[in-house]
């Protein structure tokens, strides 16, 4: 089996359930992969007093450009979004807002030990318009060339600098509504991105 690269991201189908394969971005801690909890058992991170009201806005927004360094000064036209997850490499996207998919319904994550992989993962189920227009959008993006096969995930109101949690390449349509994120996470950093993706 091939290994992905730490910033080599990749978004495939399998099976019923899509693999959204992405570096961990939410938080860098030293927690091995291995430690904590039962192994093999589903461990949501929102808390349960949080709301959908309480979470910020989340969308999927068509990638047009990726550059490394800082983005370019508002006075330049598009739609500019930097990803800082990595402060000693940051990259700046640029992005189609007008056909982002603002999600709109629920969104259910959850941070899950995968034993045959010996790695963390986060389960992500979209529900009703929301999962037809997601399956939409990577169909048409799974036909691009890099860099416009990538799917920026954007948290925040876009007004007010909102935030690129990760950036994969689409590699086959996700028509279901349900994807599964993997990657470089630890237990902590799987469930720290699970609660940003809830609401």
């Amino acid at each position: 089996m091939q290994e992905i690269p730490f910033r080599a991201v990749a978004l495939r189908a399998a099976a019923a359930v899509a693999v959204l394969a992405l570096a961990a971005c939410s938080s860098n801690t030293a927690t091995d992969d291995r430690e904590a909890g039962p192994t093999g058992q589903p461990s949501s991170a929102a808390s349960p007093e949080s709301s959908a009201g309480d979470a910020p806005p989340l969308a999927f927004a068509p990638v047009r450009t990726s550059t490394p360094g800082a983005c370019p000064s508002s006075a330049q036209e598009g739609t500019w979004l930097a990803d800082t997850n990595d402060p000693e490499s940051p990259v700046c996207y640029g992005v189609q807002e007008d056909t982002a998919l603002r999600v709109t319904g629920p969104v259910e994550a959850e941070a899950e030990f995968a034993e045959e992989q010996g790695t963390w993962l986060v389960n992500v189920s979209l529900a009703g318009a929301d999962a037809e227009r997601f399956g939409e959008l990577t169909e048409r993006l799974s036909t691009q060339s890099p860099p416009q096969n990538r799917l920026a995930i954007v948290l925040g109101e876009w007004e007010a600098e909102p935030r690129v949690l990760s950036a994969p390449s689409v590699a086959a349509p996700l028509r279901d509504g349900r994807l599964q994120i993997s990657g470089t996470f630890t237990q902590d950093s799987a469930r720290a991105l699970a609660t940003e993706l809830n609401r």
